[in-house]
Parts: structure tokens; C-alpha cells; sequence
């Protein structure tokens, strides 16, 4: 059985805001890469934004580390926004009772429709979309050889 982690990230910044994108399995294993990309967010400005559209599992060691990279943002005056969580998250946060706090409103984002988010997107935007699921996919498919 490998130690190695099942989670990876990438981190890059959009204007004022930082963005953090994880990959695969937010469990205890991947606790030190979120924080290592918290600590790598070097604005003081703006929002860091985490997607988690592409996370498989999370439990509880994962969920505790969300909510400290949270505490960790608004402490240092920014803003933190969890963006399309898996159902296994929104599930955990409604069992823990921390939904608003990680999510925001008790509808997250996820649960509207693919095609109805596209068609607010400007031309730029959908591009980036795609390009990201293409990065997706052969991160997925090179994980899967």
C-alpha cells in the first residue's frame, strides 16, 4: 500500500483573488497539501476561492481542514468561498452543521445545472471551462495507467 497522498492541487492567481483547485481524495493524507497551498496563497487581498468539483471523497479529517483554511482567510481580512462541492461534502457539512460557514448559502452551487451555468459564462470564460476539464481528464487518465 502507497503512503502517498491521493490529493493534488493547483493554485493560481485571477486579479486580486487566489485560486485553489483540488484533485482526487481530501482525507487525512491530503491535509498538509491544502495547508502548503493556503500558505502558498500570498495575497492579502481579495477572496481564495477552492474548487472542489473534482474531489472524489472527502471525511471528516478533510472537512476540519476546509473549515481551518477558512479561519485562516478571514483572519487575515480576506474572503474564502468553497466552490461546487462534492454531494459527500454538502452531506458532511449538513450532518456537522457547517454549511453555512464552509458553503454560504444551503444551496451550493452544484446543484445547478451544468447548462445553466454555461450560458452566463462570456466566450473567454467557457474556454476556460473546457480547458480545465481537458486537464481533468488526462490527469485522470494519466492516474488511471
Amino acid at each position: 500500500m502507497s503512503t502517498a497522498t491521493r490529493l493534488s492541487c493547483e493554485r493560481y492567481r485571477q486579479g486580486w483573488d487566489d485560486w485553489i483547485v483540488l484533485y482526487g481524495e481530501l482525507d487525512l493524507d491530503g491535509v498538509p497539501l491544502l495547508a502548503r497551498a493556503m500558505d502558498d496563497a500570498p495575497g492579502r487581498h481579495g477572496c481564495v476561492h477552492v474548487q472542489l468539483q473534482s474531489v472524489s471523497f472527502c471525511d471528516v479529517s478533510g472537512l476540519n481542514a476546509l473549515l481551518a483554511a477558512a479561519a485562516r482567510a478571514r483572519a487575515a481580512g480576506r474572503a474564502f468561498r468553497a466552490h461546487r462541492p462534492p454531494p459527500v461534502l454538502v452531506r458532511l457539512c449538513d450532518i456537522v452543521g457547517c454549511t453555512s460557514v464552509l458553503l454560504g448559502d444551503p444551496a451550493p452551487r452544484a446543484a445547478v445545472a451544468p447548462a445553466a451555468r454555461r450560458r452566463h459564462l462570456p466566450r473567454r470564460g467557457r474556454r476556460a471551462v473546457r480547458a480545465l476539464a481537458a486537464l481533468v481528464t488526462v490527469r485522470s487518465q494519466q492516474g488511471a495507467g
